[in-house]
């Protein structure tokens, strides 16, 4: 065996190594995270709207990173929201709620009967989805978010 393909087989098999750990891919699993509000706003780049019941984030960091929170606002208050951050209202078009990927645990948007989705673009391989709900007869709308980073 030549010297060159020897390091050849070498390397092979280190990546191979590096690969499999517990049977799954350690260089492209996740790490979830558990986050407070503060966090959760952070990590999104938003500034956190006037008053809101959240009700459940999930962050994983890994070759890129997620974050993905619900909430629970007025419909005033989402308007708010959206101004604050600099995020266009006209934006919004109904959508189905497969475009924010599958349901899990607190992220129900496959349960919604209806959605108005946006995605915002925001520079450095970032990306912002918002989905909203219709008000419900109290004025209150669900907003699904979800920041994507490669």
């Amino acid at each position: 065996m030549t010297p060159r393909r020897a390091f050849l087989s070498l390397a092979v098999a280190a990546f191979a190594a590096m690969r499999l750990v517990n049977g799954s891919s350690a260089m492209t699993e996740p790490r979830r995270e558990s986050l407070d509000p503060k966090q959760i706003f952070e990590r999104a780049g938003l500034k956190p709207p006037r008053r809101y019941d959240l009700a459940g984030a999930h962050g994983e960091t890994g070759l890129d990173s997620l974050i993905e929170f619900r909430m629970r606002m007025s419909a005033a208050d989402f308007e708010a929201f959206l101004a604050g951050n600099g995020l266009a209202a006209t934006a919004f078009r109904p959508g189905p709620a497969g475009l924010l990927g599958a349901d899990h645990g607190f992220w129900t948007p496959g349960q919604e009967k209806a959605l108005s989705i946006a995605a915002f673009p925001r520079g450095a391989g970032r990306t912002l989805d918002v989905a909203v709900t219709p008000p419900d007869a109290d004025g209150v709308v669900t907003v699904y978010v979800r920041a994507f980073t490669l």
